[in-house]
């Protein structure tokens, strides 16, 4: 991954700023690399393994999004709380757990699981927070369209 952020930053295209979103275990990497690799932000989306790396957790330095599914059967509510006991000291994480919502509640995909409400909210917080950091190097990100949204 760290291979993939240098590569993004020597694009001409690319302002210097890195973000990393991943979905289930991308979401895992996306709070990797924001503990591990020199990035600028990270949202998490309901990342599966997070509880393995909470050795970690004091070493994020940008801000990060942890969005979760209260009834998460790939993350359950013992794993939920000690991510954010890990986390709870350090002011760059931001962790959420929608309510009403379990695995892949971002997948519109997936009916069975998918809340457009929790996703909207969700893809809302992720925008916002990249659009703001982006803005410091010069740029802003895309208006959040339906398709970011969720919707295809």
């Amino acid at each position: 991954m760290g291979d993939t952020v240098e590569c993004l930053r020597a694009l001409p295209q690319c302002t210097g700023a890195v973000f990393v979103t991943g979905f289930c275990m991308g979401g895992t990497m996306s709070y990797l690399a924001a503990a591990r690799l020199k990035i600028n932000a990270a949202s998490s989306y309901y990342g599966t393994k997070i509880h393995e790396y909470l050795g970690d957790a004091s070493r994020v330095r940008c801000p990060v999004l942890l969005h979760f599914g209260k009834d998460d059967y790939l993350t359950p509510p013992a794993a939920i709380d000690a991510i954010l006991k890990a986390t709870k000291d350090n002011p760059n994480v931001t962790s959420i757990v929608y309510e009403g919502t379990g695995h892949q509640f971002a997948n519109p995909d997936r009916p069975e699981h998918y809340v457009e409400s929790a996703t909207r909210l969700a893809h809302q917080r992720t925008f916002e927070l990249f659009n703001r950091l982006a803005a410091a190097f010069g740029h802003g990100l895309p208006k959040s369209t339906d398709a970011q949204a969720g919707r295809r």
